[in-house]
């Protein structure tokens, strides 16, 4: 079973959206790839709906991603042993049609993230990609109106992970940009968690700078969450940190960023234990609603997932009538 989901307000211009867009791999019954969305405003949701009719062999070899567009449209694609298939909806996952395939080859397991991109063409849609062939991660930008996937390097020389994805990324809805951190490998003391500013606005030439690594050879760490306050664009950063043994005493942690990664914090404790905890996922994203710097991770010998009450960090909504009574007495005095 794989699973990837979409939040509506990750993508610019749906900052008061409601909907999750969830596409999955199933292995139990029929092995096919599958979408449904779920509306937070009132728990409603989708009757499931069939993206595409896939073989699958076992979920450590499947792989997929989900993301929308600036014009609403979705994409969605998946890589098994037996099949590579990406497609497209522009009618919010009623209906599904074959685009360019993002994924190389089902036999190399490669790890790919969606987004938006932020060209002159709403329809467009990027993809971090994590090459594990080439132990290469890029950029690949998708030009809807061509119907092709074009693929600039972001790094090399980065080792990968059968099981683990050791990468995340924003989009910073202030400029369109594309905020991401990766492992440059996992269970060893040479493990740095890069970081980059991805201007993903040009088909053929994106602008990947390379910011501030949160850590520089860490050992027993692996796996990431990258979050934005879109309020002021701060960024956090959170991992999983090893004591002394990846996999079994694993400690959830966290920095910020205050200036676009080029300066970190101090290292912050999520997790209140050390224990064998794997995968963890920050939501990315926080809006003028406000919200929290929330990380889910999971227990892996209990089988639970877990956030942190304690040390969730709070970010307050925009209250634009408190601002503008305050700026008023303000005049007046």
């Amino acid at each position: 079973f794989q699973v990837a989901v979409w939040f509506d307000r990750e993508t610019p211009g749906f900052e008061a959206g409601n909907l999750l867009h969830v596409a999955w791999a199933e292995e139990l019954g029929a092995d096919d790839f599958w979408y449904v969305n779920i509306d937070i405003s009132d728990a409603s949701v989708l009757t499931k709906v069939l993206i595409a009719n896939v073989t699958t062999t076992g979920a450590i070899s499947e792989r997929c991603c989900i993301t929308r567009t600036r014009s609403g449209n979705l994409i969605a694609s998946i890589s098994t042993q037996a099949n590579l298939i990406t497609k497209k909806s522009d009618d919010v996952g009623a209906t599904w049609s074959d685009i360019a395939e993002l994924y190389e080859a089902g036999n190399e397991e490669d790890w790919s993230l969606l987004f938006p991109a932020n060209t002159a063409d709403g329809d467009d849609a990027c993809s971090v990609f994590w090459d594990r062939s080439a132990d290469e991660l890029s950029v690949k930008i998708y030009d809807d109106s061509a119907d092709t996937w074009t693929e600039t390097s972001i790094a090399t020389s980065m080792v990968d992970d059968t099981r683990h994805i050791n990468m995340d990324g924003s989009i910073r809805q202030s400029d369109g940009h594309l905020l991401v951190a990766a492992h440059s490998n996992d269970d060893t003391t040479g493990d740095d968690l890069l970081t980059w500013d991805i201007t993903v606005d040009s088909i053929a030439s994106p602008t990947v700078t390379a910011k501030t690594n949160v850590f520089t050879n860490e050992a027993e760490s692996a796996q990431c969450c990258v979050f934005i306050n879109q309020q002021n664009d701060d960024v956090y950063v959170g991992w999983l940190s090893g004591d002394t043994n990846w996999q079994a005493t694993v400690s959830v942690v966290f920095k910020k960023s205050t200036d676009g990664m080029g300066i970190w914090g101090t290292e912050q404790a999520y997790s209140e234990t050390i224990d064998d905890y794997r995968h963890l996922h920050a939501g990315r994203t926080v809006g003028d609603d406000g919200g929290f710097f929330q990380i889910c991770f999971f227990d892996n010998d209990d089988l639970d997932l877990f956030v942190n009450l304690v040390n969730d960090v709070a970010i307050a909504a925009v209250v634009v009538g408190e601002i503008n009574e305050r700026t008023i007495s303000s005049s007046i005095d």
